[in-house]
């Protein structure tokens, strides 16, 4: 986990080493729309990075490698083709934020302990998704178009889908180890594929997170495989009504049933307290 830098006291006085940044930082400043323009950026020297750098399909690193980030700038890297290639095996993350979208033929990570970010009403409209370790979405959206899926690196991998944000994917699949993933109770997850769309992955719904699979089958037979859990509570046939609100294939999480027996019970005695106040 990266922490903020956070500027103390003797910091605001006193001359401090700069802060480090982004390997390469999406600017606009050329066209503000292709993602291989390299007028549109900036490495982690403060440059243009050299003619030929940055390439559909090819890895990208910067000076030293690192974060790639699309925060601020002009316009939005759109329509390109053919993948978004971090360096690879290199480990760099991809962060996207502060409104953007990033949109195009798909995205391919930096491998072990690389990590994508998409937050702060920002939007991922791609195709493709694989090669990260971690994914963090927050406040946003995530579409990923046709039959694209996410096929996270080799090993264990997490996702965070909160904060309002959507995902909407063919499949969420791993096939070195698990990837497991939350959903609160502010956001979605929707699954288009049929036929095992969540392969080797967990998800766990916290209470009103959604889960919307192709149909209610599709649900249940996800159900049977031990892939679904509600505030870390396995989900099976016997137990689904009782934690899932559902309806065709879309699943809501609720509150356990000891939650609400108290919720229903603090209620009754509050009642009974003002009657006899």
């Amino acid at each position: 986990m990266k922490l903020p830098h956070i500027i103390t006291p003797a910091c605001a006085l006193l001359a401090c080493a700069p802060l480090s940044h982004a390997a390469l930082v999406w600017t606009g400043a050329g066209d503000g729309i292709s993602a291989f323009q390299e007028a549109n950026w900036l490495d982690d020297n403060g440059l243009v990075p050299s003619a030929g750098t940055i390439n559909g399909g090819t890895p990208i690193s910067a000076a030293t490698g690192g974060l790639i980030e699309i925060s601020s700038g002009s316009g939005s890297p759109s329509n390109y083709s053919p993948a978004f290639t971090l360096a690879t095996d290199s480990g760099d993350d991809l962060t996207v934020s502060g409104g953007k979208t990033l949109g195009g033929a798909g995205l391919i990570g930096g491998g072990a302990g690389s990590t994508l970010t998409v937050s702060n009403g920002a939007s991922l409209l791609t195709g493709a998704i694989s090669a990260f370790t971690e994914f963090n979405f927050s406040n946003a959206t995530v579409d990923l178009t046709g039959s694209n899926g996410i096929n996270s690196a080799n090993g264990a991998a997490t996702m965070l889908i909160s904060a309002g944000s959507s995902l909407i994917t063919q499949f969420i699949a791993n096939s070195g180890n698990t990837t497991n993933i939350t959903v609160d109770g502010l956001s979605s997850l929707e699954i288009l594929g049929t036929g095992n769309g969540i392969n080797n992955a967990k998800v766990n719904l916290l209470t009103g997170a959604t889960l919307t699979l192709a149909s209610e089958a599709e649900l249940d037979e996800q159900i049977g495989q031990n892939d679904i859990f509600v505030n870390n509570t396995l989900v099976t046939l016997a137990n689904r009504d009782t934690l899932l609100t559902v309806t065709g294939g879309q699943a809501i999480a609720v509150p356990e049933p000891t939650t609400t027996s108290l919720l229903g019970l603090a209620g009754i005695t509050l009642i009974l307290r003002r009657r006899k106040g």
